[in-house]
């Protein structure tokens, strides 16, 4: 919401320095949406610094980008109602082993992927695929993995979005059509690495045979 749609966004030693490695180097440049696919779909972290300074430089003053995206982003949560949602830094990594990155709830999750897949639906089409091939500005093109493992086990998937860390523990949100025009979000927060994957599932699958068994 910080940046126009047609924005470029360099990649920068800074940006580098966030644990993980999605393969991206100093000095690259991505347009706007490449970038957001590749940090959607692959949880790139580096990724996620670098669209961090260039919304936190697009604010006037910006002395610390990084920390007024942050700022941004606390504002724009309170804007929806987020009431227990909290961000402490642009990826929601872990500060330290005991301070998290970003504290939320699974109401708030729903009602977050609630309020992006209605205004802003173009963001996570490549969220539904198991992979995809993201081009930098130089031509250069990353093939990126989807971190949700299930992705392709989630019948009329419309968005999903993975999350992990010691502190939180395994987190996934969906969005699926449960019927005709009866999109249905289902978030887990705080189950395991590999857990969250079979709750997701779990879960889909019972509010889908509980509309069912309503539309009897």
């Amino acid at each position: 919401e910080l940046l126009e749609d047609q924005s470029t966004v360099d990649i920068t030693i800074e940006s580098l320095k966030a644990d993980g490695d999605s393969g991206l180097r100093d000095g690259e440049e991505f347009s706007l949406k490449n970038l957001s696919d590749m940090v959607l779909i692959a949880s790139s972290n580096d990724g996620a610094m670098a669209l961090a300074n260039a919304a936190g430089n697009s604010i006037e003053g910006a002395i610390d980008p990084n920390e007024l995206f942050v700022h941004a982003m606390n504002l724009r949560a309170d804007e929806l109602g987020l009431t227990e949602t909290e961000f402490m830094n642009p990826t929601g990594l872990d500060l330290s082993p005991t301070e998290p990155g970003a504290v939320s709830s699974a109401r708030d999750i729903a009602h977050l992927l609630e309020y992006i897949i209605t205004n802003y639906p173009n963001i996570t089409n490549f969220t539904k695929l198991d992979q995809k091939r993201v081009y930098a500005e130089t031509g250069e093109h990353f093939d990126i993995e989807n971190t949700n493992d299930i992705v392709s086990d989630i019948d009329n998937l419309i968005a999903s979005k993975t999350g992990y860390t010691d502190l939180a523990g395994g987190n996934l949100v969906v969005a699926f059509d449960s019927a005709l025009n009866r999109p249905l979000i289902v978030v887990v927060l705080g189950s395991t690495y590999n857990g969250r994957f079979s709750d997701v599932k779990a879960l889909s699958h019972a509010a889908r045979t509980t509309i069912a068994l309503h539309a009897e």
